[in-house]
C-alpha cells in the first residue's frame, strides 16, 4: 500500500515561521507530583488539573539554545509502547545564577509546561535530570555553557494545554 502524503500532512501548518531552530520558546517547571490528576477534554487538550497551590517557574531561552524531541519505542513482541520525551536545555554562562539554577534541577523530578515557537504549550510530566555537562568556554571556539537534559518516560506523546486554563496557572 502506498503512502498518501497528503493524509500524513493534513493540519500540519507547512510554514518555516513555525518551526525556527529550537522550537522552544520557554519553558515552565514545577515539582512533580504523582497525586496530580489532569483533565482533558474530547480532544486529550489538558482544560484543568487538581493542582491548587503549585508553581510553575518560567525559564526564557533564547532562539536556537534548546530542544524538544520525543521517540517512540514499540516492542512487537509483547506489544508495548513508551514515549521517551526529552527537553536540552542550554544556559549561557557559567556564573552563579547557572550554576545554582542546575543544581536545582539535577535534584527533582518536574512536570514541565513548553512554550515552542509555533505559540502552542505542550505538557510533559515526570522527567528528571539525566545528564549535565558544563563548558567553561577557555579556548577560543569553546562554548561558556551548561546543558541540562531533562527525560522521561510515557505511554503517550505529549498533551497540549488549553489556552485559557494555562492562564489560570500560577507563573
Amino acid at each position: 500500500m502506498a503512502i498518501n502524503c497528503g493524509q500524513i500532512t493534513t493540519g500540519y501548518t507547512r510554514s518555516c515561521e513555525a518551526y525556527l531552530a529550537s522550537g522552544i520558546k520557554s519553558f515552565r517547571v514545577a515539582n512533580y507530583d504523582q497525586s496530580t490528576t489532569w483533565n482533558t477534554n474530547a480532544l486529550g487538550i489538558i482544560t484543568g488539573s487538581s493542582l491548587t497551590a503549585e508553581t510553575f517557574y518560567i525559564v526564557e531561552q533564547r532562539t536556537g539554545v534548546a530542544e524538544f524531541s520525543e521517540e517512540f519505542a514499540f516492542n512487537a513482541q509483547f506489544g508495548s509502547k513508551s514515549v521517551l520525551p526529552s527537553i536540552t536545555i542550554t544556559l549561557l554562562g557559567q556564573n552563579q545564577a547557572n550554576r545554582n539554577f542546575a543544581n536545582d534541577l539535577l535534584a527533582g523530578v518536574y512536570t514541565v509546561a513548553v512554550e515552542l515557537e509555533s505559540g502552542e504549550f505542550i505538557l510533559l510530566d515526570k522527567l528528571e535530570a539525566s545528564a549535565s555537562a558544563a563548558n567553561p568556554g577557555v579556548a577560543a571556539d569553546d562554548p561558556n555553557i551548561i546543558q541540562i537534559t531533562l527525560s522521561g518516560r510515557g505511554r503517550e506523546y505529549h498533551s497540549e494545554i488549553d489556552e485559557t486554563y494555562l492562564d489560570t496557572i500560577t507563573f
